[in-house]
């Protein structure tokens, strides 16, 4: 289910972690960002930045898919890029 809310009423909540997740992913572009780069650029804690690129996957404002293989040899890392919906609300907050 989908809530949609007036972008002044998003901006009184506590959403400074999202919104500076979705520029990080912006930035890197098409290509998008791989999960641990996106928690070392974005914040200070991989496990916090993971809670707050699972929500922003949950609300719709990025996608993650599988990429290229690890370098360290494990398996395929994530790459996170900007939805549709993730591009209309940096635009929208930069209205703001």
């Amino acid at each position: 289910m989908t809530i949609e809310v007036p972008i002044s009423e998003f901006l009184r909540k506590d959403n400074a972690a999202l919104v500076h997740l979705l520029k990080e992913v912006k930035k890197a572009g098409r290509d998008g960002i791989g999960t641990r780069k996106l928690c070392d650029k974005a914040f200070d804690s991989r496990s916090y930045g993971l809670d707050i690129i699972k929500r922003a996957e949950r609300e719709g404002y990025i996608v993650r898919t599988g990429g290229k293989k690890n370098k360290k040899g494990g398996g395929l890392k994530r790459v996170s890029r900007l939805t549709e919906k993730g591009k209309a609300l940096l635009e929208q907050l930069l209205r703001v």
